[in-house]
This record gives C-alpha cells, sequence and structure tokens, in this order.
C-alpha cells in the first residue's frame, strides 16, 4: 500500500475530512472514541488496546481518501495540459530599434483563420516575425494590429490546416483562489505548463511617472489577473486557462517570482475584434493629466469627496475646448461619482474616458476653488502614442513628436520631428547632428511635422548637394551642414 509522507500527512487528512464533509460524510476525530468508553472495573484495563488501532485504521481511510483526491486533480491537469497545448505557438520576432536588432521569443494562442494572438511587446517594431506551430512548421506572419495599453497584437500566417481552436471563457466569471494552468515557452522550451492559483483580480500596472496622463502609453488600460503561475521571458502571449479547458486570459508579465500578471480574455476578445476589423483601437481622448486626491490633498483643497485633480491641460484638447483648467478637482463623471486616493484608482478613471467612443459627450462635475460647476466635454480620439520613425540615407533616424517624447525630451514645442539616431562616419555624424536635435528647418522651408519631414527629404535626397539644416539644441538654435553628397548610405533593410 502506498503511504504519504509524515511531513504532509496533517495536510491530506484535514483535505480528507474537508471533502468528505462536503459530500455530506461523517469524519470522525480519531481519538475520542475509545477514550468515550473507560472501564471502571477493570484498572488494569486503562491502555486499551484498541484505541491504537482504531486510530491507525481512521488515519489510513483518510490518507487512502486524499492520494484520491490528489491523483484525481492529478488527472484533470493532464488532461488540461494535453488539450491545451497545440493551441500553443512559439513566436521569434526581430525588432529594430535606431541601427540594432534584437531577437525576441515569446508565445501565442491560435484563433483559426491563420490569426494568432500575442503581446503588442514581443512584435514591437518587428522586422520579421516566424511562428513555430505544435508539429514543428515554421511560417512567417505579419502584425494585422498591435495595441500598447493592452499589451495584445494579432499576427497572421498562411492558413496552417488541421489546427484545434481553443475554448475562450468569460473573465468576468474568475474568482480569486481558483485553480489554473499557464501554458507558454519559456526561455524556447516548447509548451510548459505551470499550476497555480488566482492571486487577485483587477489589478492595475500604473504609470512608472509621479503622475497619469491620459495621453501616456506608460499606463495600461487592463485590470490584469493576478497569479503565482510563472511567466518567463518566452511565456509571454501564452493562454492562462482555468480546469475545464477555457482559455481566460493571455499573459503578459512577471514581475518576480509567485507574482504574473494576465490580461482577460474579454479585453483579448474586445481588442482583436476591433483589430481585425480597422487594424488599429480608436481610443477615447480628454487631453488632461491627473493625479490622486490623496487625504491631505483633499484637506489642504477642501474638497469632500474627494475625486481626481487635474495636473495639466494639453493645448487644442477636448479638455481646453471644454475650458477645464489645470487645479480642477474631477468629483463625477456622467452622474458617477469619481474617487482616487492612488495610482490604482487613478487608472480607473482614466479608463472611463478611454472605454468612450470618439465624438461622445460626457458629463463632469468639477470643483475649481470654491466653485462647483458643470462641464460637458467632447471625447476625441486619442494621438498616435507609438511615434512614427523615418531611416535616412544620410545616417540619421527621426520621430514624429508624440505627447511622450514632448514631455520626457522637455520640449517647447509640437513642431518639428525629434532625432533618435545618428550613424557616426555618415553625412549626419560628420555634420555634428545629435540626437535629440528638434529639426525644424531644411533648405530654409519649416518642417513642422514628420509628414513635411519626409516630403522636403524626398525632393532633396537625389539632389546629391550639401543640404543645410535648422535644428532646436535644448534652447538654443543651430545651424547645421551635412555633406550628403560625400557621405550616403542605404537605409538598412
Amino acid at each position: 500500500m502506498e503511504t504519504v509522507p509524515a511531513f504532509l500527512l496533517t495536510f491530506l487528512l484535514a483535505g480528507a475530512a474537508f471533502a468528505g464533509a462536503a459530500a455530506g460524510g461523517t469524519a470522525v476525530p480519531p481519538a475520542t472514541a475509545p477514550m468515550a468508553t473507560p472501564v471502571a472495573t477493570a484498572p488494569m484495563a486503562t491502555p486499551v488496546a484498541t484505541a491504537p488501532m482504531a486510530s491507525t485504521a481512521s488515519s489510513t481511510i483518510l490518507e487512502s481518501e486524499s492520494l484520491r483526491l490528489f491523483a484525481r486533480l492529478e488527472e484533470v491537469i493532464v488532461q488540461v495540459s494535453s488539450r491545451v497545448k497545440p493551441w500553443v505557438v512559439h513566436i521569434e520576432a526581430v525588432q529594430k530599434r535606431g541601427d540594432q536588432k534584437y531577437k525576441v521569443i515569446g508565445s501565442g494562442l491560435i484563433l483559426g483563420g491563420g490569426n494568432i494572438v500575442t503581446n503588442h511587446h514581443i512584435v514591437d517594431e518587428a522586422t520579421l516575425i516566424t511562428v513555430t506551430f505544435p508539429d514543428g512548421s515554421r511560417l512567417d506572419a505579419n502584425t494585422v494590429g498591435s495595441d500598447r495599453q493592452t499589451d495584445i497584437a494579432l499576427v497572421r500566417t498562411k492558413v496552417a490546416a488541421g489546427l484545434p481552436e481553443p475554448a475562450l471563457g468569460d473573465s468576468t466569471a474568475v474568482s480569486v483562489g481558483e485553480w489554473i494552468i499557464a501554458v507558454g515557452n519559456p526561455y524556447g522550451f516548447d509548451r510548459t505548463v505551470y499550476f497555480g492559483i488566482v492571486s487577485g483580480m483587477g489589478r492595475t500596472l500604473a504609470s512608472l511617472n509621479s503622475y497619469q496622463d491620459v495621453d501616456s502609453g506608460f499606463d495600461f488600460t487592463t485590470d490584469f489577473i493576478q497569479t503565482d503561475a510563472s511567466i518567463d521571458p518566452g511565456s509571454s502571449g501564452g493562454p492562462l486557462v482555468n480546469l475545464k479547458g477555457e482559455v481566460i486570459g493571455i499573459n503578459s508579465m512577471g514581475l518576480g517570482r509567485g507574482m504574473s500578471f494576465t490580461i482577460p480574455i474579454n479585453t483579448v476578445k474586445e481588442v482583436v475584434r476591433k483589430l481585425m476589423t480597422d487594424g488599429k483601437l480608436a481610443r477615447g481622448w480628454a487631453g488632461i493629466a491627473i493625479q490622486p486626491m490623496t487625504r491631505e490633498m483633499n484637506a489642504y483643497f477642501g474638497a469632500a469627496g474627494g475625486g481626481v485633480l487635474v495636473s495639466e491641460v494639453t493645448e487644442g484638447s477636448p479638455a481646453e475646448r471644454a475650458s477645464l483648467r489645470q487645479g480642477d478637482i474631477i468629483q463625477e463623471f456622467n452622474g458617477a461619482t469619481v474617487t482616487a486616493e492612488n495610482e490604482e484608482e487613478l487608472n480607473r478613471f482614466s479608463r472611463l474616458i478611454w472605454g468612450r467612443d470618439v465624438g461622445s459627450r460626457v458629463w463632469l462635475r468639477v470643483r475649481r476653488g470654491t466653485k462647483i460647476l458643470t462641464v460637458g466635454l467632447t471625447i476625441g480620439e486619442q494621438p498616435r502614442l507609438q511615434a512614427r520613425e523615418v531611416e535616412t540615407a544620410w545616417g540619421f533616424n527621426v520621430k514624429e513628436v508624440t505627447p511622450d517624447l514632448f514631455r520626457d525630451f522637455l520640449l517647447d514645442s509640437r513642431e518639428g520631428v525629434l532625432v533618435t539616431f545618428v550613424e557616426a562616419g555618415t553625412a549626419a555624424g560628420e555634420g555634428h547632428l545629435k540626437e535629440g536635435d528638434v529639426i525644424r528647418s531644411i533648405e530654409g522651408t519649416p518642417v513642422r511635422s514628420l509628414t513635411e519631414f519626409e516630403r522636403h527629404y524626398g525632393e532633396l535626397k537625389a539632389r546629391g548637394k550639401n543640404v543645410l539644416f535648422l535644428v532646436k539644441r535644448r534652447k538654443d538654435w543651430v545651424f547645421l551642414l551635412l555633406e550628403v553628397g560625400k557621405f550616403t548610405r542605404k537605409p538598412k533593410p
């Protein structure tokens, strides 16, 4: 007969007793029955010989029941793992950053029709995506659409025949404490299975900044599922499933042992639907930066009921047109009370804005000093978060000036294009162009946007003559002459 290690005996007995009670059975405390029948006329019989035997018998029964319970759980895990692994693919992407290329590995979930869902951070700026299927076949893939703020991407390959489609569950039905299985390719190890529980729901991975900007790409719009199943490098993009074999999320990232975060499957469904239809997400935008109203802030402003504090209003934004001001305290959104004492609660308010349809009208109750105002705001479309980049034959790359870059580089204007890479030994390198410069004119013609830069560059690159640039370098204006006829290279693929 199998035996259980001593250090597990107490846990197993308790589990079996609990299971028996749940099934309507009765758990017998081992030591109480023999002690209930003392024999007064036979002092010599005080050490009752049957007590240890009864206790041993009860322990054996409970131990056997515990083994059956664990064997059944093991069987379920094996069955679900076998069912899920054929849905999972291995993804390799080559990402290009400046003049460097990097290989990134991850996982993906087959959706059918050649479509595969994975993480944005795996295929971001990828020049090559290769998918390895469970049978070992490899196909190139292209990105259908990608969303940085939910960390979801949709890629597509040629349709491979005979691939199973997953059973997608409902993430609103997930409970803390529920057992789950995560499948992925950590460090390239094919379709590895992890087992754990749901540790928390509705987790917000807030901005790394001290305040949140509704425009910011650093703020995730996802209420993550937290689990203790490991998500190691290469596991991202794989599915999280319940013990029914239903996919309840797409794994995103791990933050140390026992702390992993998964995108709920309901969020994945909605994002994938929009990416399939439009190739992008049109997310609501107000044009404000906000911060929490802590208890200290509430006491200072005398703002009973709390709210969120507007720390910045973007020029030309819907918020500016609605006459919102820096220092306003938003206390209601469409009649619902708004409170945010910490970053997690703050992100929930941001999602109220992100989730609205572009062009829809919302009403805000705003405290401004001692006055209470009602403000109508028309939701705009969120500007591009990830700056588009152009590589030139003159040895430098430029990006459009997004709200993130405008803030990060402490620029004084959104006009021009930002130099993000300069290669030594090229026209740009020899002409002393520097990363962080903002190109404001070429040959005397103003450059206000990336589109204007592309047009001017296209007209001049075939000319083969020196080109005069005017750049803004921090607070200084600098003229630079690039000898493009002497130093010209072809952009690398």
